[in-house]
């Protein structure tokens, strides 16, 4: 009874594979609209990993340029050529010029303290003020803090 439906079940396939087989060649045969399907599914990812890179690489110039005035500012402090109210006043204004709201802030040594002779300047700036999109916030700290310490002379 099995074999009798089998090949049944058998025949009926064999009379419709052709019809498959016909569609099927047809629909290989025309590909005009696989780029444009294949363009629409890549080029979101393509456009978030252009912006990603965009985004992240500003944001390392960024905290470099933080970085690099909070060395200038350490130094001026250090050798004492700067007070340190000269020297926020001038990271601000450089910092200012780069767009980058920020706070900085120096902690100078204690006279009373031989042992501990380190500048230390701190600078820290929202990511939503230094970021260019936003889109990439959610991944990012609140704040892009940077430190750097100089052992004072003299």
């Amino acid at each position: 009874m099995t074999l009798l439906n089998s090949k049944k079940v058998y025949a009926r396939f064999a009379a419709v594979l052709p019809r498959i087989t016909s569609a099927f060649s047809r629909f290989k045969q025309h590909q005009g609209g696989v780029a444009v399907v294949e363009f629409a599914l890549v080029a979101p990812i393509l456009v978030v990993l252009l912006l990603g890179m965009f985004e992240f690489s500003w944001l390392f110039f960024q905290r470099h340029n933080m970085l690099t005035t909070a060395e200038r500012g350490a130094r001026g402090v250090a050798t004492q050529t700067l007070t340190a109210a000269e020297a926020i006043a001038e990271s601000q204004t450089t910092l200012t010029d780069w767009n980058i709201a920020s706070t900085v802030t120096i902690v100078e040594p204690d006279p009373a303290n031989i042992t501990d002779r380190d500048v230390v300047v701190r600078i820290s700036a929202p990511t939503q003020g230094v970021s260019i999109t936003g889109f990439f916030n959610f991944a990012l700290p609140t704040n892009i803090t940077v430190e750097t310490f100089m052992r004072q002379e003299g």
